[in-house]
């Protein structure tokens, strides 16, 4: 994984992320699901076109709630979207201003581990991988730029950690396994310890970041890109290849 972004240096250091189309699948699930969030007016203020990140966070800046629900369309979320889009609004925004006071001060763990299943801020069908992109643009739009800036971590990015923790750890390392029913999980499954995996994944990919003079984020958008957890990506074949972690 190292050699690949090594190798891919000055692409990574050009890359921008184009913007996201909110629906894929133009006349699929998604679709409905964005229709019935309009019909019940959770988005409203936000413009369906394609978002870039930094759409992204200016809604952030309008209006928590609004910034929410963008990242719930910037990410494409399917599963559970009509929970979301019925649940308490206010319930939600007073959890959103303490996920907020959180990251602003750079508490990174805790607020992954409030938003755990059992947390404080634990919202129904808001998973790591779209909370860690709550961290992501609430960091964007309201921490000091001197604090540390959360990832995203999401079933494409598991992929891109494992694939840096073997580079380093040649014989698999306790933090993942693979199968082929469950693909690829966390070996511990406690709130804790999935928090620690989180902060390892951050410092990982800053170090390698630093290394070849980008910032992480662009690093996270680049291989987020080229690398999608798919078997036909390298990364993909690597890690599934690695015995120890099966």
């Amino acid at each position: 994984m190292i050699e690949f972004i090594q190798t891919h240096a000055e692409a990574i250091q050009n890359y921008h992320q184009p913007a996201i189309p909110w629906a894929f699948r133009q006349d699929g699930l998604l679709k409905l699901n964005v229709q019935y969030a309009q019909d019940r007016g959770a988005l409203e203020g936000i413009d369906l076109a394609p978002m870039t990140r930094h759409d992204v966070v200016n809604y952030y800046n309008q209006d928590l709630y609004r910034g929410f629900m963008a990242t719930m369309l910037w990410g494409n979320k399917n599963r559970g979207f009509h929970k979301i889009v019925d649940a308490n609004r206010n319930m939600i925004i007073e959890k959103l201003e303490r996920i907020k006071a959180y990251v602003t001060r750079g508490d990174i763990r805790n607020a992954f581990l409030s938003m755990c299943r059992g947390g404080v801020n634990h919202i129904d069908q808001v998973d790591y991988a779209f909370f860690t992109k709550l961290f992501y643009f609430m960091s964007k739009a309201f921490s000091p730029q001197n604090m540390p800036q959360p990832l995203i971590l999401d079933r494409h990015m598991k992929f891109v950690h494992c694939a840096l923790l073997l580079d380093e750890y040649h014989n698999g390392h306790l933090l993942y396994r693979w199968s082929e029913r469950n693909g690829l999980y966390w070996y511990h499954s406690t709130s804790q310890c999935a928090a620690g995996v989180y902060m390892d994944y951050i410092e990982r990919m800053c170090n390698v970041a630093n290394s070849i003079t980008v910032a992480p984020e662009t690093l996270e958008e680049f291989l987020f890109s080229v690398q999608p957890a798919n078997p036909d990506s390298f990364v993909y074949q690597e890690v599934v290849n690695q015995n120890n972690l099966i």
